[in-house]
């Protein structure tokens, strides 16, 4: 053969060309996907930056942020709210609907009829109408032809328009504050209603909630690292409520609940019952678990109403927020759990996160917390030393001396069948090199007012802080001095500490204070022992009094805190290890450390942002649920969350 230039092309050279021509085709195909999903991301940052603007505008005007959405107290049953499933007809106006004249859609807005329910038929033309500022092109399943469909008290469906953003929640609990005795919820959401005039308002720890506004005003650190708006996917089938922006329901147009405390936590969240949506059962019955799986969008498939979901994207690794001061940032599915729920919490103190630029923040969301703290613990009162097996000190408070010794850390209860989260369900062992003396109580009320001299607990009828009125919670007939101080955080705790070692009697001594590793406190609370608890499915009261059995960690009737001793002491002659107040441990919390912690003297991450909190059960085990309720923030309170202490003796000097 012979081209136009005169030159003759073999079979070869033809074979050759034919090759390199599928070749270059070949590198064009990924790089033309590459241009569109770098496309599809931009414009989606895009549209949450217009929506930011927005934000902006109405907070101007009405010195606000806009309420996650307002619902009805009519079609509600607000004495047991929390309790059941909350029907569709409460829905009135979301923020979206809120936000429409700020985004050049008087016309949309004004067709919205405010007086009756969403979902009511004079709201179906704006409700399915599609808009592109709600919209990610990046998101297969946000077309009209898949359009959200919900039965509605009448037995009647409303449909609903797709969108891929949603407003922050919050990163609570999904269950409210404060719980009781034997399930505590330390960051839980709140739920307050009017049963007269059926008013209510239900909010967590994000910038808005259900009837519930936030200013600018009530972040406590400040707009640079806090997010306003998450991506959402929309549903992958009509019954799936997930991505609505005409809808404000979670999951709908609402992140709620996806910090550390459930199985939604972080970004893109992978556990099979992840997002606990309306409908998620029949959605399995109709895709089936494993395509829910595949397509990134896990649900619970036996929830039966909408309490926690997470954000989510189809862009590589991660997706993107927006946050308080407009700037929009691309966060990666790798990033710290416990990072995720306090950059989602308008609670966090400031100071502790500090991010002004995109550089900074990207440093920020990266960290990893994997490196061991250590702190000097070798300096333990041993046994052949003289030491005494128990002692009190200059305040009354009684130490056991535990012996050094090993044991096998996070064992499950025996016969408890609920599944362990992968990065969790990790039996190690442990060895702890020196015996030490640990709290034989927790610290009591008494003992915190004689170092602190106030008394921040809420079961108390004395007064709290100097100067404050007399405790509002429950007074007691019983002596409440003798009751473990709780309502306290980790800083006050570990300055108890600090202050206790300074008093001149324990500088006497040679003896300082500080809190228990979760190591040595699991190892307190087992004796030492590496056996399975066997596990009760009901409520035993021996689980309380004796901690020998673990059980469900509720009953119909609360339990009442007790004066510290009240119930037998374990082997170890600890008392109240598994009962009375929940305690806080020394560690920061990781929630994959029992995949690198190391097997001497374990002390938690290096840093982090929340803290590991102990009691009735170890981690992830006793309770029907394996997550981390109790890992919370340094700052936060609850009045059934106290702590005990370590005592060590200081090196002697010559």
């Amino acid at each position: 053969m012979v081209d136009e230039t005169g030159w003759r092309l073999s079979v070869r050279d033809i074979n050759v060309l034919i090759l390199t021509l599928s070749l270059l085709g070949a590198l064009a195909i990924p790089a033309i996907e590459y241009g569109r999903s770098a496309s599809h991301k931009q414009t989606c940052a895009n549209h949450l930056r217009q929506l930011g603007v927005a934000l902006q505008s109405y907070h101007d005007q009405f010195g606000s942020l806009p309420p996650a959405a307002t619902w009805s107290g009519e079609p509600l049953n607000l004495a047991r709210f929390m309790k059941l499933p909350r029907p569709v007809d409460a829905v009135r106006e979301n923020w979206v609907q809120m936000l429409l004249p700020f985004l050049d859609e008087e016309p949309l807005a004004l067709q919205f009829d405010k007086s009756v329910a969403l979902s009511n038929e004079a709201n179906v033309i704006p409700r399915t109408t599609e808009l592109p500022v709600m919209l990610c092109p990046s998101d297969p399943y946000n077309g009209s032809d898949n359009h959200h469909e919900r039965v509605l008290l009448s037995g009647e469906t409303a449909k609903f328009a797709r969108g891929n953003y949603g407003i922050n929640g919050g990163s609570h609990h999904f269950m409210d504050s404060p719980g009781w005795l034997t399930n505590p919820r330390i960051n839980g959401c709140h739920f307050t209603a009017d049963l007269e005039t059926r008013s209510f308002q239900w909010w967590g720890d994000g910038v808005a909630g259900i009837n519930r506004s936030f200013s600018f005003d009530d972040f406590e650190n400040g707009r640079s690292t806090l997010v306003l708006l998450d991506e959402l996917r929309a549903g992958v089938a009509p019954v799936d409520p997930r991505g609505v922006w005409s809808l404000g329901t979670i999951g709908g147009s609402i992140t709620w609940a996806h910090g550390v405390n459930g199985d939604a936590f972080g970004p893109n969240a992978t556990h099979v019952d992840a997002d606990d949506v309306t409908g998620c059962r029949e959605l399995h019955e109709q895709v089936g678990r494993p395509f829910l799986i595949k397509e990134g969008m896990t649900c619970c498939s036996h929830c039966d109403r909408s309490d926690q979901a997470t954000s989510r994207s189809k862009h590589t690794g991660g997706v993107n927020v927006l946050l308080a001061d407009g700037a929009v940032r691309f966060v990666g599915n790798h990033v710290s759990p416990s990072l995720w729920q306090v950059m989602h919490s308008r609670e966090t103190p400031e100071g502790i996160l500090d991010a002004t630029d995109e550089s900074s923040f990207n440093e920020l969301v990266s960290k990893r917390e994997n490196t061991e703290k250590h702190f000097d613990n070798e300096g333990g009162l041993a046994a052949g030393d003289g030491a005494q097996d128990v002692f009190t000190n200059s305040v009354g408070m009684s130490f056991t001396l535990l012996p050094a010794g090993g044991f096998m850390m996070g064992v499950p209860d025996k016969n408890n069948q609920w599944p362990y989260p992968d990065e969790v369900a990790v039996k190690h062992e442990v060895q702890l090199t020196s015996p030490f003396y640990c709290g034989t109580h927790e610290v009591t009320q008494k003992q915190f007012m004689e170092v602190m001299g106030y008394n921040p607990s809420w079961h108390a009828n004395v007064p709290t802080m100097p100067g404050e009125p007399a405790n509002q919670g429950e007074q007691s007939e019983q002596s409440g001095l003798d009751r473990p101080v709780e309502n306290v955080t980790w800083d006050e705790a570990n300055k108890f500490c600090r202050k206790l070692s300074a008093r001149p009697e324990e500088i006497e001594t040679g003896l300082r204070y500080r809190l228990l590793t979760e190591a040595e406190w699991e190892y307190g609370c087992r004796s030492g022992s590496s056996e399975p608890y066997p596990f009760n499915p009901n409520w035993d009261e021996r689980a309380y009094q004796t901690g020998i059995i673990a059980g469900k960690a509720w009953t119909a009737t609360p339990l009442p805190i007790m004066p510290v001793g009240s119930f037998p002491p374990n082997p170890f002659g600890l008392c109240d290890m598994r009962g009375n107040v929940y305690e806080w441990t020394a560690d920061w919390f990781a929630r994959d450390y029992y995949l690198w912690s190391s097997k001497k003297n374990p002390q938690g991450p290096a840093t982090g942002y929340l803290k590991v909190v102990r009691g009735w059960d170890w981690r992830y085990v006793g309770t029907y649920c394996k997550n981390d309720y109790l890992a919370t923030a340094p700052w936060k309170r609850s009045r059934f969350l106290g702590f005990r202490v370590v005592c060590e003796r200081l090196p002697q000097t010559e």
